[in-house]
């Protein structure tokens, strides 16, 4: 090694040669054992940190970690690098992962994006009634409600978003009715943003029920009716703003969009927007949640007790094309529910929620910390 590289302008120690032999191991590094051993030799000199980020290569130099994990040009060239990246992921360095834990540019893609599904955590289940079928949530996360056999009940909640905390009100939806066009075949519900709307699903159409006090279920009457789909689906979802439906149905591996006259209206739709959409296996999949940017779309798969995200070229609301694979990271939570029939998704894409047969209840998780990942995931 001909030239030192003296780093004694960044806080760190130099001489010995010390600096220039850890720099050119990490930036040479090809293995993650060549890189650790780059690490190991640059944490003696306690100047791993300056190390790190006066990779020329990289063109990354004279900034500290923070300046650079919050730029995202720097992020992505860090990210760029297998081993280093793994590095910083498995823990190999509690400076970097503070650093990147708080990531401005890295908190920006995950609110763009959604979570990457690789840091999930289970905080625990809430028992329900046999053969729960889907949970939801009103707006502000403090009201759940179930759909089993052919009632919605209402739960509330003291916690906002904290399924754990939910008790059993007398408020309920039921089939018993003929107004009221749902049953156990059709599974999914949904709730409109401002918590006036409730919609379901009964064979080819989709009724609206109209909640005279928000959110609260046994205020609900039938007020409309959509046109014929054209086909019964398995699951149905809404753009953030209400303008357009999604019906999907295991058999036909697309979705199909429609686009409403005006928010949370179902009473005509537009030509029909047809993305087609690989089926996870025979079970197909069932449940489908926009992140808040609507640039990722999450679905729950029955065929491998998974939730998938698969990120968007542009958002849900503009979207025009057929939808990418998922992404390789996926979240399989069959350790908790093999029977699973429905998912929800916290709106800030925080929590995920599974009911299920196997153990009659709704399973709560959390989203932990960022992964580096969320970075190479980006479009």
């Amino acid at each position: 090694m001909s030239n030192d590289v003296n780093l004694s302008d960044l806080g760190g120690s130099s001489g010995a040669g010390y600096d220039a032999i850890a720099y050119q191991m990490i930036l040479d590094a090809i293995s993650p054992v060549s890189l650790e051993a780059g690490w190991t030799l640059a944490n003696r000199r306690e100047v791993f940190d300056e190390v790190l980020f006066n990779l020329q290569g990289l063109n990354i130099t004279g900034k500290t970690a923070a300046q650079a994990f919050d730029n995202a040009a720097d992020a992505l060239a860090i990210a760029g690098n297998t081993a280093m990246r793994a590095y910083i992921n498995n823990g190999g360095s509690p400076q970097l992962n503070a650093a990147y834990k708080n990531s401005s540019e890295l908190w920006a893609l995950r609110a763009k994006y959604g979570p990457v599904l690789s840091s999930i955590t289970h905080d625990g289940s809430f028992a329900l009634p046999n053969n729960p079928d889907v949970v939801r949530f009103n707006s502000n996360g403090t009201r759940m409600y179930l759909v089993s056999y052919n009632e919605i009940t209402q739960y509330n909640l003291s916690t906002p978003f904290d399924a754990l905390t939910a008790v059993l009100t007398t408020k309920k939806l039921s089939a018993a009715s003929p107004v009221n066009y749902f049953n156990r075949s059709n599974y999914n519900i949904e709730v409109s943003s401002d918590d006036t709307k409730l919609f379901v699903i009964y064979i080819n159409y989709l009724y609206c029920y109209t909640m005279s006090t928000p959110g609260e279920i046994d205020t609900a009457t039938l007020t409309d009716t959509s046109p014929n789909i054209g086909f019964t689906p398995d699951s149905f979802f809404f753009s953030k703003d209400g303008m357009s439906v999604s019906f999907y149905r295991k058999d036909l591996s697309y979705i199909k969009r429609r686009l409403l006259s005006s928010p949370w209206d179902i009473s005509s739709f537009a030509p029909a927007d047809i993305f087609g959409l690989n089926s996870p296996g025979p079970s197909g999949w069932r449940d489908f949640f926009l992140s808040k940017s609507e640039m990722a779309l999450y679905a729950n798969s029955l065929s491998d007790n998974s939730i998938h995200r698969f990120l968007l070229p542009s958002p849900y609301s503009n979207f025009s094309s057929g939808i990418p694979d998922a992404d390789a990271i996926s979240f399989n939570y069959s350790s908790f529910e093999t029977s699973a029939r429905g998912m929800a998704m916290h709106p800030d894409g925080d929590k995920f929620y599974v009911c299920g047969y196997t153990n009659d209840a709704v399973q709560q998780f959390s989203v932990g910390s960022q992964d580096y990942s969320e970075l190479l995931l980006a479009p």
